[in-house]
């Protein structure tokens, strides 16, 4: 939590501002591919954490895991960096997000904070190739989409019809389909 606060959010603390950048004719030029990458590792490191432990779960979410990863997802978004560099970055936070998930006060932290970022991101041209991120989209969408605020928000993002058009867009991929109409 404290690299992605730090280093990705706040762009802080001298010691991580000196690993990921370099100094030249006295200007500090910040490595922007080392940050991304360290963020992609931290964040699936803690995907891989809280993959099956309920404790770890818990404390993450009681520990506002959801709000520092919507934090992490605005920030990313607004990153120069390309379309496929972002969606590495998202399929491991929806990844962790949906182990967060498993805990029912998981649910109004994503309703307050995500839900509507990810149906943004889930129709969002730029990332219309990633099949990964669209199936974890999806797979999120469909575990919290009987929370009645996360329900609400789904529905107040707007793009209700548009998860219908979808449908048909995935129709191969069963995965995606299946999930999409669990959503609806």
């Amino acid at each position: 939590c404290y690299v992605i606060s730090k280093c990705f959010i706040e762009h802080g603390t001298p010691l991580l501002g000196n690993l990921l950048s370099t100094t030249v004719a006295n200007k500090t030029i910040r490595n922007d591919d080392k940050i991304l990458d360290l963020l992609n590792y931290t964040i699936g490191t803690i995907k891989c954490f809280t993959h099956s432990d309920k404790d770890v779960q818990l404390e993450s979410v009681n520990n506002k895991m959801v709000t520092l990863l919507s934090l992490t997802i605005t920030k990313l978004l607004e990153f120069d960096c390309s379309a496929n560099r972002k969606a590495m970055i998202l399929v491991q936070i929806t990844g962790t997000l949906r182990n967060l998930a498993n805990v029912d006060q998981c649910h109004s932290q994503l309703a307050l904070s995500a839900i509507g970022k990810l149906c943004d991101i889930f129709f969002n041209p730029e990332f219309s190739q990633g099949k990964e991120l669209s199936l974890n989209i999806a797979r999120l969408l469909s575990k919290v989409s009987l929370d009645y605020r996360c329900a609400e928000k789904i529905v107040k993002s707007g793009h209700i019809k548009s998860y219908l058009q979808s449908m048909v867009l995935h129709r191969e991929s069963s995965a995606i389909l299946i999930r999409l109409a669990f959503i609806l």
